[in-house]
């Protein structure tokens, strides 16, 4: 191993080391040992392991097949955390929930497959078949991003008290959407050497912590979570209750503009404030809550037999929708039929009795 080689080494093992000590800082600092901390905490040492990872492969002589292949698997691990790191961020969540767990059976699917498949099959593949396996690999990490970026961050940004955590998002966005970059370049390691790969994540590692510790952002998010935490438990029931009242007594989901912002001028309570009460007391956020009132309104329209002189387009208005495809998408997750189907089989019941 020459000097240059060795150089490139030490960064990178640096880089594992930061990344590992990020993470015990997050979870062992009283401030940041939060849920969205563990989940970041557990994001660095995943990115660590990464580096650790392309560093062996690039030295290393004979190194087993599952090893990197373990490595890949990992990266379908990176999307969903860091998308449940902006979402417990955008909507005060604490914990995972039941169905969450669903996100991360990808990896683990692929990983056991691995485990039983013997070296020598994997490393017969045809070039198809490790095509196609890279493109899934890479997809998911890339839909999770643009998911995160474009469902929860962007959202954020009309809220002048998230403006920085905001900025700390979209970070960790740009940070992860270059290291995704890097992933999809070491497909073509003739021209891109591997090394450049582990050097560039922890250069990112470096960066983030970096602008993490300058400009506060972790003391930002803890500060946006500390506003609702430890909030005493009558004060959440009787704003609960407010809230319910002022949406379903008084029909507040029909209208189609109706906002957080609108309804925390309603009630004299912060958006904040009502994103966390709705989150603590129902397990989803504000529009699921209003949407779920609106589609529980449709299907109350459809029981009468009289609605089947109106369009479905029309019961969509007189539900609160704003538009057709909104209500069809709305009623498909909820009911599991599209609003056409659920009224055809109403009418089959109602004229088979």
């Amino acid at each position: 191993m020459n000097f240059q080689q060795i150089v490139l080494v030490i960064i990178s093992g640096l880089g594992i080391f930061h990344g590992f000590f990020f993470a015990v800082l997050l979870w062992t600092h009283k401030r940041f040992s939060n849920y969205p901390g563990s989940l970041l905490g557990i994001l660095m040492i995943l990115l660590s392991l990464r580096i650790g990872k392309s560093v062996v492969l690039e030295y290393a002589k004979n190194l087993e097949l599952i090893y990197i292949y373990a490595g890949l698997c990992l990266l379908m691990l990176i999307g969903p955390l860091f998308y449940f790191y902006c979402k417990a961020i955008a909507q005060h969540k604490s914990k995972f929930s039941p169905k969450d767990y669903i996100h991360f059976l990808p990896a683990i699917c692929f990983f056991l497959l691995g485990v039983f498949v013997r070296n020598q099959s994997i490393a017969n593949i045809s070039v198809i078949s490790a095509l196609i396996f890279f493109f899934i690999i890479y997809s998911h990490l890339l839909i999770y991003l643009l998911v995160s970026k474009f469902k929860i961050i962007n959202l954020l940004q009309n809220n002048h008290q998230y403006k920085k955590v905001r900025e700390w998002l979209n970070i960790l966005f740009y940070g992860l959407t270059l290291i995704w970059i890097t992933y999809v370049l070491n497909l073509f390691e003739d021209k891109v050497p591997y090394i450049v790969g582990p050097i560039l994540y922890s250069l990112i590692l470096y960066v983030i912590t970096y602008l993490a510790i300058l400009n506060k952002y972790l003391h930002a998010v803890s500060s946006l979570k500390n506003q609702f935490v430890g909030k005493d438990n009558e004060d959440i029931e009787l704003l609960f209750s407010h809230i319910e009242h002022v949406i379903k007594e008084k029909n507040i989901f029909l209208n189609p503009d109706i906002s957080l912002g609108m309804l925390s001028k309603i009630v004299k309570a912060s958006p904040q404030k009502i994103s966390f009460t709705i989150n603590n007391k129902l397990g989803y956020n504000f529009n699921e809550f209003i949407n779920r009132q609106r589609i529980n309104q449709s299907l109350e329209i459809m029981k009468d037999p009289k609605s089947n002189l109106l369009t479905i387009a029309a019961i969509s208005v007189d539900s609160g929708f704003n538009s057709l495809s909104s209500f069809n998408t709305a009623f498909k997750k909820f009911v599991g039929k599209t609003p056409s189907d659920y009224r055809n089989n109403l009418n089959r019941r109602y004229y088979s009795e």
